[in-house]
């Protein structure tokens, strides 16, 4: 098989993967919007943007320079490249934890009432959940992209079934909450397993030599993701600190779309950097250039793609946040704490059918 064959179907691969995961991220707040109330959606949704810029800053990009040092190192030495991302994942995951308590004087009073209903669950799960993104690009970065793609789908169904059984039997944040850990102690098993059984095996050590090459080669690409991610969430933030927590419900169901571009992306980008930097490792220069262009390549189609599928979701976004949500509503949605729960559900009804 040529060289530009495996990427082909490593991209594609990855692309199919994280197409059945985004559709089945799409389809949780389908189902979680006809059991759980306006209130209790949006703690779910306030629970998964904690997450996301926990996942935003904390792990600062160490889980991604696997990438660039899995293939550079002797099959001796992976083991401590390894070793030392997870106990920095560990450190952080801890910190993250400690913030997101109701013991923190800084933290966001719905964030707070989050903590509080879910009996601390929500820190306990996003202290977990940094730890679990590692497994989101290890296997990727060691060349075993059929072991990911299955471990990405394999999760995905697995969250949803575990999130609306909990939706559906309970109608309960704290449930949901805990259904979110029960994924999250999944990815953390799946990774010991895989870190154990690739040849090398893992044990939790750390030397500061190994961690400073690290932190070194990721910090400034942790700055720049870290930045560009905040970015796409702030307006939440605005939202989520400005509005109850009923109204920003209703204003996160857009979010769900913003994902599209990188599960478009993300395949092609993933695929190609274990090869990037083997030839960078080599010397091969020319061979450098030519993946970069292909890769330029399939950015621009999927870039095309991306731009009309945004227009038509922020079309129908602007049209039932600023128009009566449905025929049968009088109502606007997010603009009445009289009618929080009546405009949500309407407006969550017309957004999904």
């Amino acid at each position: 098989m040529s060289s530009d064959e495996g990427l082909r179907r490593s991209a594609i691969t990855l692309a199919l993967a994280g197409g059945v995961e985004y559709g089945l991220q799409l389809a949780i707040p389908i189902i979680l919007v006809r059991y759980l109330d306006a209130t209790a959606f949006g703690q779910y949704r306030l629970l998964w943007l904690l997450a996301g810029t926990a996942l935003a800053i904390a792990p600062a990009f160490m889980p991604q320079s696997l990438f660039y040092f899995l293939p550079r190192t002797e099959p001796g030495q992976k083991r401590l490249i390894i070793s030392n991302v997870l106990v920095y994942l560990i450190v952080a995951g801890v910190v993250v934890g400690a913030a997101a308590s109701g013991w923190n004087p800084l933290l966001p009073e719905t964030a707070r009432s989050l903590f509080i209903q879910t009996y601390g669950i929500s820190a306990l799960f996003l202290a977990l959940w940094v730890v679990a993104s590692m497994l989101d690009v290890l296997p990727t970065a060691d060349g075993r992209v059929r072991w990911q793609a299955n471990v990405t789908i394999g999760v995905a169904l697995i969250r949803t079934f575990l999130l609306a059984g909990a939706a559906l039997t309970t109608a309960d944040i704290a449930w949901v909450a805990f259904a979110m850990l029960m994924v999250a102690g999944l990815k953390i098993a799946l990774l010991i397993y895989y870190a154990n059984t690739n040849g090398e095996g893992v044990k939790l050590a750390w030397q500061i030599a190994t961690l400073k090459k690290l932190l070194a080669y990721s910090l400034p690409f942790a700055l720049g993701n870290a930045l560009f991610l905040i970015r796409i969430q702030a307006d939440q933030w605005v939202v989520a600190s400005m509005l109850s927590t009923a109204q920003y419900a209703t204003f996160s169901i857009a979010a769900v779309f913003l994902p599209v571009a990188t599960l478009v992306r993300q395949p092609v980008y993933n695929a190609m950097m274990p090869r990037l930097n083997s030839a960078h490792a080599r010397g091969e220069y020319a061979e450098i250039a030519r993946l970069i262009a292909n890769k330029r390549r399939h950015s621009a189609s999927s870039d095309t793609s991306c731009r009309r599928f945004a227009c038509h979701c922020s079309g129908t976004g602007e049209y039932y946040i600023h128009q009566p949500v449905s025929a049968g509503c009088n109502h606007h949605a997010g603009l009445s704490d009289r009618h929080d729960d009546e405009c949500f559900r309407c407006w969550a009804r017309a957004a999904f059918t």
